[in-house]
């Protein structure tokens, strides 16, 4: 093979050589920022309800439940269901909550927004006590959960209709065309939901949150 013929061949194998190289650069890049990075310096679907008074998001890491509390000043987590018991997620989440002195309620609702019903009439009571400004409002997702608690204050306490507050979800990861679920439970236990909130009582056949009978509510 002469001279000529070689080094063409041996630039073309550098340059896939280092195509490779850079392709895996590029991966190895992207999965750091999208599962080690991102997660703890960008609150997941965060976003605005009462200004300065109610905030919302997705799950919480102790990087951006710190980025929370210094963006927010945030008094009272509501968490509806972002890590499970027992796991190393919600020790961390437990340590930093008492690192910063913040009140933390969990309700664990399932995924698609339903649940006892006893969840959302105990939320709405947090989040309208102006001793708990400022709230924060969370699940795992940000999409079901958080949004359902969202649309019961705005219609609830803010006096709105479902059809005016319904599309706010859209903005964070609700589709109505797959998460029906969620708009189903949320008619259904509306009247439920504000009749428990109003009177100060409790739905019936469903257990009252367990820091709200310590608390003697």
């Amino acid at each position: 093979m002469s001279p000529d013929t070689h080094q063409p061949r041996a630039r073309r194998r550098r340059f896939r050589l280092v195509l490779i190289l850079a392709v895996l650069g590029v991966g190895a890049g992207t999965y750091a920022w999208q599962e080690l990075i991102k997660p703890n310096v960008v609150i997941h679907k965060f976003g605005v309800v009462v200004p300065g008074e109610i905030t919302r998001s997705g799950r919480l890491t102790p990087g951006t439940m710190r980025r929370l509390y210094n963006r927010t000043h945030v008094n009272t987590i509501i968490d509806l269901g972002m890590y499970r018991d027992d796991t190393p997620e919600e020790a961390a989440a437990e340590r930093t909550v008492e690192e910063l002195g913040i009140h933390r309620h969990r309700l664990f609702l399932k995924g698609d927004g339903t649940g006892n019903p006893n969840y959302y009439v105990h939320a709405l009571r947090l989040m309208t006590d102006p001793a708990n400004r400022p709230v924060h409002v969370n699940c795992n997702a940000g999409a079901q959960r958080t949004s359902a608690a969202i649309i019961l204050y705005r219609v609830i306490v803010e006096g709105k209709t479902i059809p005016e507050v319904y599309p706010e979800a859209f903005q964070y990861g609700h589709h109505p065309a797959t998460d029906w679920i969620l708009m189903n439970y949320v008619t259904k236990w509306l009247e439920p939901i504000r009749q428990a909130y109003e009177t100060g009582g409790w739905i019936e056949g469903y257990p009252i949150p367990e820091d709200a009978i310590l608390k003697g509510e």
